[in-house]
């Protein structure tokens, strides 16, 4: 214990606090909220984050994302809402492990039985409004971006970070 009260670095610490309380204080709750905020930001999920292509449908003559990506996006989204909706751990995985752009009434039995048929009601509307607002557009020449356009307080409501996804469209 002595050689605590002796090291240089207490001394001068004690020293800072007796002289410069408040601003210390201050200093240090301001610490405090950047540390939150940050760990707030850095859970959010980008669900278009892996997508490495867009493709060319000539009979329809629009682009499109390919089923596989989508799947991925859904499976993502899905995943961040039904955080917000409390569901464990083990049915993220759940729904993780099974990426569909659609599901049925059977893949969705264990996210019921887990929260529970009101709140997977209501995720499941969230789910296709935010899947309804995935957009693929053509921006300033050969330049493809893939969003989701959709209010950003929203989003982070979901836990969705929105970020705009650009492809060359040569």
């Amino acid at each position: 214990m002595d050689k605590i009260k002796e090291n240089k670095f207490v001394i001068k610490a004690k020293k800072i606090w007796s002289k410069h309380k408040i601003i210390v204080s201050v200093l240090g709750g301001f610490l405090v909220l950047i540390c939150l905020f940050g760990i707030r930001e850095a859970s959010l999920v980008d669900p278009l984050d892996g997508v490495q292509q867009v493709g060319w449908n000539s009979y329809t003559g629009s682009w499109f994302v390919p089923d596989k990506d989508r799947d991925r996006i859904a499976s993502k989204i899905r995943a961040s809402i039904l955080k917000k909706y409390g569901a464990s751990s083990q049915t993220i995985k759940y729904v993780e492990d099974n990426p569909k752009w659609e599901y049925d009434s059977d893949d969705y039995r264990p996210v019921k039985s887990d929260i529970g048929e009101s709140k997977m009601d209501k995720a499941i509307d969230e789910l296709n409004y935010v899947k309804s607002r995935l957009d693929l557009s053509r921006e300033s020449g050969n330049k493809m971006v893939l969003k989701i356009d959709m209010p950003n307080d929203r989003a982070r409501k979901d836990g969705i970070r929105l970020v705009n996804h650009e492809f060359g469209s040569n």
